[in-house]
């Protein structure tokens, strides 16, 4: 239930981000072919090849960009929970969902500077 409950909170965060950031909302929600649901979806398939079938894991959204309708970065951390007595096992990635689909993913250090924002304002 408490794995259930941490991927609930994780697409809440996505929600959040993505109304909170206009870098991030999908300017025209009548043109987005993506939703909020479909990229929560593909991180979360994304994190569970990741780890053991069975095993409890939790991924966090950092930050994100859309610069296309169709087109996302996402920073996320993933933890995952050992055996009693271990420390969790934590990695980050960064993710290119295109379409709904990832197309990429880059580990990346846990201490890492990203700036998921447009390097040229748009004109």
């Amino acid at each position: 239930m408490k794995i259930i409950s941490m991927k609930i909170i994780s697409m809440m965060m996505l929600g959040m981000l993505m109304l909170m950031s206009p870098a991030v909302s999908l300017a025209n929600a009548a043109q987005s072919e993506v939703t909020q649901d479909d990229v929560a979806k593909t991180i979360d398939r994304f994190v569970a090849t990741l780890y053991p079938k069975g095993s409890h894991y939790f991924w966090v959204i950092n930050d994100a960009l859309s610069e296309t309708w169709d087109e996302i970065i996402v920073d996320i951390n993933t933890t995952l929970h050992l055996d009693h007595g271990q420390p969790p096992l934590e990695n980050r990635f960064l993710l290119l969902i295109v379409k709904g689909q990832l197309v990429a993913a880059h580990n990346i250090p846990l201490e890492a500077e990203v700036d998921c924002q447009q390097e040229h304002p748009q004109i």
